[in-house]
């Protein structure tokens, strides 16, 4: 008879729970990473479902649930649903920017124990993160997700701050929307709008400004080739936010496989250095203090480069190759 079968619950200190649900290739890791917050890594719904649990999500759904790859599980007693939701949101895109693609697939459920059953209450389609079609996600390892669980506690910092500086969190949601858009042109523009809210830049002059100080980031070869790639870079993000299309003036010089080869790259370059920057500033308490004042952000600006260096610490490589899977 449909539904006489439980649904075997592990959720350890809460009642109700809410999870991420992935797949497409994430199964690096045999044992459960710990988050913190409630929150848990899995490689496999700790969830048995039952003809029950069919009924509420549907078979087809229910069947692409239950065989998922990696879940990112959110419980603790006392806490609402609503902030579990939260939690288990903030650690997907904390694993996004730790580990990279997250595939085709990613569900946001919400549920609760009751009388010894699962309920779903809610079933809602995160976007996803990939770069390109034919390019592979990178698998989910224990080291990635360590670093995840960084970023986690950044993110989870700076969502529970209500004086936080609107700076840092437009910078945030401007890497979120990067990650989830599947237009170049609009990743490449959001990545750079995610790095210059990490800058105090002067009026005037843009160009040369993000170029300059992104390099207290990141490299990209020597320090004139940097500046030059980063120039162009910002230069570039220039003509797409001002409505004028990349294509009118570089296509003109370049053949069509070129252009497309070119305008990938940069978007390539702008994901990376995005990316490392947002992972060192959230997974580092010190440096969050840094980026998540105003003052403090005008201050570290004002400083001298070598000392600006000193608090950053060593420079990241990055650069725009794209390797093919």
């Amino acid at each position: 008879m449909q539904g006489t079968e439980k649904v075997r619950l592990s959720l350890g200190t809460g009642s109700s729970f809410a999870c991420v649900v992935l797949s497409e290739g994430h199964t690096k890791f045999k044992r459960n990473v710990s988050f913190g917050s409630g929150v848990t890594a899995v490689p496999q719904l700790p969830l048995e479902p039952d003809a029950w649990w069919s009924e509420q999500l549907g078979t087809v759904f229910g069947e692409r649930v239950a065989q998922s790859h990696a879940i990112l599980f959110a419980s603790e007693t006392g806490v609402s649903s609503t902030i579990l939701q939260r939690r288990a949101e903030l650690a997907y895109w904390a694993s996004a920017i730790g580990c990279g693609p997250t595939g085709r697939q990613a569900y946001l459920m919400q549920g609760e124990e009751s009388d010894g059953r699962v309920a779903i209450r809610e079933v809602s389609v995160l976007p996803v993160y990939r770069y390109a079609e034919d390019l592979s996600p990178r698998p989910w390892c224990p080291p990635l997700l360590k670093l995840s669980a960084k970023v986690f506690a950044g993110l989870l910092a700076v969502d529970n701050q209500n004086d936080a500086p609107r700076r840092l969190r437009r910078g945030l949601n401007a890497l979120f929307r990067a990650l989830s858009s599947t237009i170049l042109q609009d990743r490449l523009h959001e990545h750079v709008r995610a790095l210059s809210s990490l800058m105090d830049m002067p009026k005037g002059n843009d160009t040369h400004e993000f170029a300059n100080r992104l390099k207290t980031f990141c490299a990209s070869g020597s320090d004139t080739a940097s500046y030059t790639k980063f120039h162009n870079l910002y230069d570039l993000r220039n003509k797409i936010e001002h409505m004028c299309d990349p294509e009118e003036t570089e296509k003109t010089r370049l053949p069509d496989s070129d252009f497309t080869m070119k305008i990938e790259s940069q978007t390539r370059l702008a994901e990376k250095a995005a990316l490392r920057v947002y992972q060192r500033v959230l997974g580092d308490q010190s440096l969050l203090a840094v980026f998540g004042d105003v003052g403090h952000l005008k201050r570290f600006w004002a400083r001298p480069e070598k000392d600006r260096q000193a608090i950053w610490g060593r420079t990241m490589h990055v650069d725009g190759r794209v390797r093919r899977a």
